[in-house]
């Protein structure tokens, strides 16, 4: 399982003041969604300045392998001897 952060572009259903439901949230990176299987966190601190944060935990290894592959590579880099 695989966590990723970074900057959330939030649809205009999106409102830091009615908080949707667990399961009526979902995220996306390049079209692709991304279940989260362990959660999603977001962090909307400064909505005004565009400064809001999604963390999504719980990412199938394969998926995130398949999104993040420069990730993986460096991960795998850290421990060839």
């Amino acid at each position: 399982m695989g966590v990723a952060c970074g900057e959330m572009a939030p649809t205009p259903a999106y409102s830091v003041y009615y908080p949707k439901a667990p399961d009526t949230l979902n995220a996306r990176l390049a079209g692709i969604p991304i279940p989260a299987g362990g959660g999603m966190y977001i962090e909307d601190y400064l909505e005004e300045l565009g400064e809001i944060t999604v963390t999504i935990l719980g990412i199938d290894h394969v998926l995130y392998g398949e999104l993040f592959p420069e990730h993986v590579a460096a991960y795998e880099e850290q421990f060839k001897s």
